[in-house]
């Protein structure tokens, strides 16, 4: 499993490194859209008010070596980013990857937007609808600097695979759009470790695994 807990420690170390106030986030977690062709029916359940075009969502959790190590989906473009978390049931497997307590090590965590529901593998920024101190102002701006590196990684999807986000190619009942993406960042992952790094990898200062290791990581689960 890439999140053992050798990586954890590596992990919160690069992060606390570039600025995190946090010592046990280890990566994060955030939704991202894919537009889709306008479908021929349940255009409500795909219909984003937010962005005001059809979509299709998935859910990712990215460590600072540059690899998506979850992705969950698709799941209709107008569901809460909550919603989508409860959905994909990763809430109880990461409190059992993360908690490392029972070996000396900590009870780590993933950040995620405002829009999660805080609990002991998750955390989010204070809300700005409150009255905020200094400090936690202070904390809500450095975590989304580092953060960044979510859309990095959607981005790298991007770059590397237009078709996913060529929005008349999608057409959600005529073909298999939400495998083309999860092949993508499967692809996406490869591409890091053949490469030896990514943006994020180079901005966390840490090396992918190399492909056998990332190979044996997805198949000896």
């Amino acid at each position: 499993n890439h999140l053992r807990p050798y990586n954890l420690r590596r992990f919160s170390e690069a992060i606390i490194q570039k600025g995190s106030p946090y010592t046990e986030v280890v990566g994060f977690i955030d939704g991202t859209l894919n537009a889709v062709c306008r479908p021929g029916e349940n255009q409500g359940s795909l219909y984003s008010g937010h962005v005001r075009q059809h979509e299709l969502k998935y859910q990712a959790v990215v460590t600072p070596d540059g690899i998506t190590v979850s992705l969950c989906g698709p799941f209709a473009g107008a569901i809460h980013d909550m919603n989508m978390l409860d959905s994909s049931d990763i809430v109880g497997e990461l409190d059992e990857i993360l908690d490392c307590e029972d070996i000396g090590g900590k009870f780590y965590a993933l950040y995620g937007d405002p829009a999660y529901r805080p609990s002991s593998c998750l955390i989010r920024p204070f809300l700005t609808g409150l009255a905020l101190t200094d400090n936690q102002r202070t904390t809500n701006e450095m975590m989304s600097s580092v953060r960044e590196c979510m859309e990095w990684e959607f981005g790298h999807v991007a770059t590397l695979f237009a078709f996913v986000r060529y929005r008349p190619g999608q057409k959600v009942f005529l073909s298999r759009v939400g495998m083309f993406y999860v092949v993508s960042i499967l692809l996406k992952n490869i591409h890091t470790c053949v490469n030896n790094g990514n943006q994020t990898s180079v901005y966390f200062g840490l090396s992918p695994p190399t492909l056998q290791q990332y190979i044996d990581s997805i198949t000896n689960v």
